[in-house]
């Protein structure tokens, strides 16, 4: 899996976890400025299933506390674009309600970090 939108179903990050949430490392400390969020519709599944409440959080060093950049509640998107400013490393998305409904599964088709 590497979470592509063109890859389709098979090719996305689904979890029924408890605590669902991915970890991207980028390598070294970077200059942020925006990140971007595929959920279950942008990959071709039922709207219903795009994320609702995630939060996206970060850090420069695994030592470190996460801080939370970013706090959703009641998306229905399918793409979501969070405009940031700010310098990181470690970026964690965390999903608390995976979906429009009861459904227990997060799916997430891309998970973009951009910067400078």
């Amino acid at each position: 899996m590497n979470g592509s939108v063109t890859g389709g179903n098979s090719d996305k990050w689904c979890t029924l976890t408890a605590d669902r949430w991915l970890e991207v490392d980028l390598g070294e400390a970077r200059s942020l400025t925006r990140f971007v969020v595929r959920h279950a519709q942008a990959g071709g599944e039922s709207a219903a299933f795009n994320t609702r409440d995630f939060t996206i959080q970060v850090r420069s060093a695994a030592s470190e506390e996460w801080k939370t950049a970013v706090t959703v509640t009641g998306n229905t998107a399918a793409t979501t674009t969070h405009p940031v400013t700010l310098t990181a490393r470690h970026v964690r998305l965390s999903i608390s309600k995976p979906t429009q409904n009861t459904d227990p599964a997060a799916r997430i088709y891309e998970f973009e970090a951009w910067g400078r």
